[in-house]
């Protein structure tokens, strides 16, 4: 895990959380992708096509996009000249970087696990001799699998504080489960807490290897966070790079999802605003051609009975853009007191 420090900030290459002088800085995710970018490569001219490429995948990229990516990071210490531009060349990073080495747990000593083994199995050797050999176990699962279960139930009945308390134990027993990062994410979402769920969802993204469909729902997080940021623009762009990784999967009832979020989107929209970053699109148009599509994929790929269990997930959402409150979470899972 990198740690950078320039100035009094401390950057994780990991989670892209920020802070300075220990407090938690706000930031965009777009604004930390391209920080990790001129941080991994100080003091060097980078050019607008390269911060491009980074950033959004594509060189066809409207410039205003990268120029407020820029400004926002020249806010961070508008006191200092932390980012150097260079007429029709590019920009420079002129802050002194440190990379820090993460502190390493102290390893315990083999005898020492060996012998708290020894004891685990003995306390739990003498539980199962006192109990009653007819009584049934409670779970065959291990505990990193249950508390995790534990979690969705607390999810489902909106108890948000241990829903995050059994995610927390969860990840602690199995760091790299992705589903109890996305899970917790979305209940960092629910509280409000968007700089956590971002650092989350961005952290799922950058792990390797990932599935397209981690991704994803990665993906589907960072839209519906920025719609929480009344972010119109990043929230269309985020559910499009969505539904284009589902595209070559059969996951048709998550795509049905992805392409309500995209409709919605759409449809809330301002009416002068474009929807995509260079030319104006019908809107009704887009939604018709959205809806149309995936439902010809549905009825060709998918049985009759998951069809019907997709349906069953798959309720009419809506956002209100003035007072975004979330109606559709992870897919098909839905807190019961945030349904339409």
């Amino acid at each position: 895990m990198a740690i950078y420090q320039f100035l009094d900030f401390t950057f994780c290459a990991t989670t892209f959380a920020l802070t300075q002088s220990g407090k938690d800085k706000p930031i965009r995710p777009k604004t930390a992708q391209a920080l990790l970018f001129f941080l991994t490569q100080p003091e060097q001219l980078i050019s607008k096509h390269a911060l491009f490429k980074a950033l959004w995948q594509s060189e066809d990229v409207q410039d205003y996009r990268l120029f407020q990516v820029i400004s926002e990071l020249r806010k961070l210490a508008p006191e200092q000249q932390l980012i150097r531009t260079q007429p029709n060349q590019g920009y420079i990073w002129q802050a002194t970087v440190t990379q820090v080495t993460p502190v390493q747990r102290t390893q315990l000593p083999w005898r020492a696990i060996a012998a708290g083994l020894t004891l685990m199995i003995s306390t739990i050797t003498s539980a199962m001799w006192v109990s009653h050999s007819d009584t049934p176990p409670t779970t065959n699962l291990l505990p990193a699998m249950s508390s995790y279960s534990n979690a969705l139930i607390a999810f489902r009945k909106s108890d948000l504080e241990n829903a995050e308390k059994w995610l927390n134990f969860s990840l602690q027993e199995n760091p790299h489960s992705i589903e109890a990062q996305l899970l917790l994410a979305e209940v960092k979402l629910h509280k409000k807490e968007l700089t956590q769920a971002n650092q989350l969802a961005f952290k799922i993204i950058n792990q390797t290897p990932t599935s397209d469909y981690y991704r994803t729902q990665a993906l589907d997080l960072l839209s519906r966070i920025s719609l929480e940021n009344s972010e119109i623009n990043d929230a269309l762009n985020y559910a499009i790079e969505s539904k284009a990784l589902l595209n070559s999967s059969l996951a048709v009832c998550s795509s049905e999802v992805v392409n309500q979020r995209i409709a919605t989107i759409i449809t809330n929209k301002p009416a002068t605003a474009s929807t995509t970053q260079h030319n104006p699109v019908n809107r009704e148009s887009l939604i018709v051609t959205i809806v149309t599509n995936n439902k010809q994929q549905a009825n060709t790929e998918q049985s009759a009975e998951h069809l019907a269990l997709c349906h069953q997930l798959n309720q009419p959402t809506s956002f209100n853009f003035t007072n975004s409150t979330l109606h559709s979470d992870i897919f098909g899972l839905r807190p019961r007191t945030m349904r339409t």
